[in-house]
């Protein structure tokens, strides 16, 4: 669950340019309401809240938690065009020869990271109920510890991001959730804060 201030963008950007399927919202009594959309067979939700609530910056190096979203889909061109015409920078999607690449990197409009990488035709219709949950952390042997023995997620291989760093793995069903980038730096929020 995220939390936005935007609903007309919201809807805009994993709606229209994604093209995720969007499900029925939920109005909490008194409260806000709440979009839904379809990542792979995962619930993206993103309540509406008018508050100016703290945020950082958007990026696996600004803060701990959820930092970057992949969703794999199967009209890469169709999403880069329209992301492109609703003004979102989508440089990263292109080589440098000017090439559509098979993903790229783009900021939703609170600024959270999304992975978009497009399957090719004929790729086995598997392959699009995933979704990939890429994350932060202050301490990544406490992380670790947490989706692994408590939760009690199957922890895959872990890879290398380069030098002594590394990537752990773990599945939660058709999601995978990735903890990328360790810094124990990141400030501790006093509150619970949505991003």
């Amino acid at each position: 669950v995220t939390s936005v201030r935007d609903e007309a963008k919201t809807r805009e950007f994993y709606g229209e340019c994604l093209g995720l399927e969007e499900i029925d919202p939920i109005l909490f009594p008194n409260g806000p309401k709440m979009l839904r959309y379809m990542g792979g067979v995962s619930e993206l939700k993103y309540i509406i809240l008018d508050e100016d609530l703290p945020r950082t910056p958007g990026g696996l190096k600004n803060g701990a938690g959820i930092r970057m979203l992949t969703i794999f889909v199967n009209d890469g061109e169709g999403v880069v065009e329209r992301l492109k015409a609703k003004g979102y920078d989508t440089e990263s999607f292109f080589d440098h020869e000017g090439k559509l690449q098979r993903n790229g990197y783009v900021r939703d409009p609170e600024d959270n990271e999304i992975s978009v990488v497009f399957l090719p035709d004929g790729v086995d219709p598997k392959s699009y109920r995933r979704m990939r949950i890429n994350l932060s952390s202050r301490d990544m042997s406490k992380s670790r510890r947490f989706y692994g023995t408590v939760l009690g997620l199957q922890e895959e291989a872990a890879s290398s991001s380069g030098g002594d760093k590394m990537r752990y793995h773990f599945q939660a069903g058709p999601t995978s959730i990735r903890l990328l980038h360790e810094d124990p730096t990141f400030p501790v929020p006093d509150k619970p804060v949505f991003h």
